[in-house]
């Protein structure tokens, strides 16, 4: 069998194509560490918006325990936050 020689030209085109796959097996490799620090960012996102969600419901639940606890001892009416008086409802 008879071989053929690629041409300097041939041989540096087959490289330069080993080299472009290469390249773009590593830019591949980063987008997917990238891809993977932001879901993990997304994540902890999801985590910390659930935590206050959570704290959020407390806090309702606290003012409405709060405002319970002071209709049943005061009756209805409005407090100034300014100077802590409470103002009765005429409805009484």
């Amino acid at each position: 069998m008879n071989q053929i020689k690629f041409s300097q030209d041939e041989m540096t085109e087959i490289k330069n194509i080993g080299t472009k796959y290469q390249e773009k097996m590593f830019q591949f490799g980063q987008l997917y560490l990238e891809r993977m620090n932001l879901d993990k960012a997304f994540h902890d996102l999801q985590d910390k918006e659930k935590k206050l969600q959570t704290e959020y419901v407390e806090i309702e639940n606290l003012e409405k325990s709060i405002s319970e606890k002071l209709t049943s001892k005061y009756g209805e009416g409005a407090l100034s936050l300014t100077d802590g008086t409470f103002i009765p409802s005429k409805n009484k």
